[in-house]
């Protein structure tokens, strides 16, 4: 072994020249080896999302791809949840852990040890070599190689934190994007395809449809967004365990395989079934009003949606409501609208001042004084009207007027008392 110092100089180039966790492994391996002796590497992270851990090989274990592990019946598992030093000197004595230590035995490794990666505030996950020789790690080495994973620890939560920020960051650029197309169209006839088209260049399904409440009926009409899916109509009411339907009522965002999509009503199996659906994820529509649908896509992929998916899905599902409940707000003001400009024109007319609107009153006089100014208006002598001040001398006088030949010119009120009295004579 070379000394120490220009090994941990070694490690330092390497660990500062590594961008991700592929490009670190090989050269890490690489340099490991002047340390300790193996023929198999891996590295171990937990992912909290998933409750696995989450394995990288240097080289590649063969058969079937071992990408994840459960974290309690992993040894990865172990070493992060108690931060202790794994070491089995004989593999072919331990009957731990089948999952992996069958793997190691099947390329004939007989020593295998796994030591914790820590930092100061967070627990990452192990990393593991493994030997074809017998007891290959002293106690030295187990201590040496739990060193120096914890100088590879900070660099590796670097590279996690980095990777979260860019997804974050993707995730968010998402957002956007869909809340662009979605905001700025309040026409249905193209929201729909709007949201269609943004949805499709993030996750390329292979189906989508938006399903809506009618509280009246309390039933959900189900709306497609990509009019290339053949053999579902639009409009249609879904029935008791459709798969939008029981994600409505729960509500809670369900993923559905074709297991169980085969085990669903009639009506929406033979339509999946058509298009060649494997996958189903359907997203309650939530608004400050409570939920008012569900978003629903579909992938002829197997297990097509991941947890990542669900986690940029459901905020986006917020956006996706908003825009559908503005939508549908704005087609009913248009329909309002409508109706009030078609409103028949008897409603003008029935509000309409007749002759006599502004004289109240059902009394013998009244309709003495209002048959009088009938038989006056239709001629063109000079009317003198008479009464006490307050009785609506003003008032017969309009009606007069609105009656006479002459309602379509002005009316003119004078002050009479301001008139000289020769005048008033003339005037009359």
């Amino acid at each position: 072994m070379q000394r120490f110092p220009d090994f941990v100089l070694q490690l330092a180039d390497i660990l500062s020249a590594s961008d991700t966790l592929r490009d670190l492994l090989p050269p890490l391996a690489d340099c490991l080896h002047q340390v300790a002796d193996f023929e198999y590497l891996n590295l171990a992270l937990h992912d909290s999302r998933l409750r696995v851990m989450r394995l990288y090989h240097v080289p590649e274990l063969p058969g079937s791809s071992l990408s994840t592990l459960p974290v309690d019946d992993s040894v990865s598992g172990l070493v992060w949840k108690s931060g202790d030093a794994f070491l089995s000197p004989d593999l072919f004595h331990d009957s731990r852990f089948p999952n992996l230590l069958d793997r190691l035995r099947a390329i004939h490794l007989k020593s295998y040890c796994a030591v914790p990666l820590n930092t100061s505030h967070t627990r990452l996950g192990a990393i593991g070599v493994g030997s074809a020789v017998l007891n290959a790690y002293s106690p030295f080495q187990v201590r040496l190689l739990r060193r120096i994973g914890g100088l590879v620890a900070p660099v590796l939560d670097n590279m996690l934190i980095r990777d979260s920020l860019g997804e974050e960051s993707a995730r968010l650029q998402q957002l956007l994007h869909v809340g662009n197309a979605v905001f700025t169209n309040l026409q249905w006839d193209d929201l729909l395809p709007a949201l269609a088209r943004s949805l499709h260049s993030i996750f390329g399904f292979d189906y989508a449809s938006v399903a809506l409440h009618d509280p009246v009926t309390d039933s959900l009409h189900s709306y497609l967004l990509d009019s290339s899916a053949a053999g579902i109509s639009p409009g249609r009411v879904l029935v008791s365990g459709d798969p939008a339907e029981s994600a409505f009522r729960e509500p809670r965002t369900v993923a559905f395989h074709r297991e169980e999509i085969v085990s669903m009503p009639a009506s929406f199996v033979e339509s999946a079934l058509q298009q060649g659906m494997q996958s189903l994820l359907c997203i309650p529509l939530r608004t400050a009003l409570g939920v008012i649908g569900t978003l629903s896509i579909g992938s002829h992929k197997v297990a097509a949606f991941a947890t990542a998916d669900k986690d940029v899905l459901e905020p986006m599902s917020i956006q996706v409501a908003m825009s559908l409940d503005n939508a549908r707000a704005y087609q009913r003001m248009r329909q309002l609208h409508s109706e009030i400009r078609g409103e028949p024109t008897h409603l003008a007319d029935e509000v309409a001042p007749g002759p006599f609107s502004e004289i109240l009153g059902n009394t013998r006089a009244i309709k003495q004084a209002l048959e009088q100014t009938e038989t006056v208006a239709a001629s063109d002598a000079t009317v003198l009207v008479l009464g006490e001040t307050g009785t609506g001398k003003d008032l017969v006088a309009r009606a007069v007027h609105r009656l006479s030949p002459r309602s379509a010119a002005p009316f003119i009120k004078m002050n009479c008392a301001a008139i000289p009295t020769g005048l008033l004579e003339s005037e009359l």
